[in-house]
């Protein structure tokens, strides 16, 4: 619409868009990547994001929570490849800063912020497992 005084038709015109802006969390499904050392885990997370411009997040991309969430996908599997198994539990901090720098350089001309995001399991398959405890 202009700005000034417009009017608004029942039925026939609606809001085109719905953002929140408080700060939403997206849990990110659980999904298998490889290390350096060409051992595959499976990893999942969670993500803190907020919608700081909601003209951005309606015009700059069709669906900006699912487009944050892939982007905290491959962000996430290819930091993982970086690093070697036993340095990916050591280094679960330097880890999620690293994910969310990326997440906020992608997602800003989104309209969208990265507030945090937190690796929730690191599960490496069962055979590494048992010769870890061993």
């Amino acid at each position: 619409m202009q700005p000034g005084f417009n009017f608004k038709l029942p039925f026939v015109d609606e809001v085109s868009y719905h953002h929140s802006l408080k700060e939403q969390v997206i849990d990110i499904d659980g999904q298998t990547a490889i290390t350096k050392d060409n051992v595959k885990i499976k990893i999942d997370g969670v993500l803190y994001f907020k919608i700081t411009d909601p003209y951005k997040a309606s015009y700059a991309v069709n669906n900006p929570v699912n487009a944050i969430a892939l982007l905290a996908q491959t962000s996430m599997r290819s930091e993982i490849g970086k690093l070697v198994l036993d340095r990916t539990f050591e280094e679960r901090d330097s880890l999620n800063s690293s994910i969310k720098m990326s997440l906020n350089q992608a997602s800003m001309k989104w309209g969208v912020d990265c507030m945090r995001y937190e690796i929730k399991d690191i599960k490496p398959p069962e055979q590494i497992k048992r010769s870890m405890e061993l």
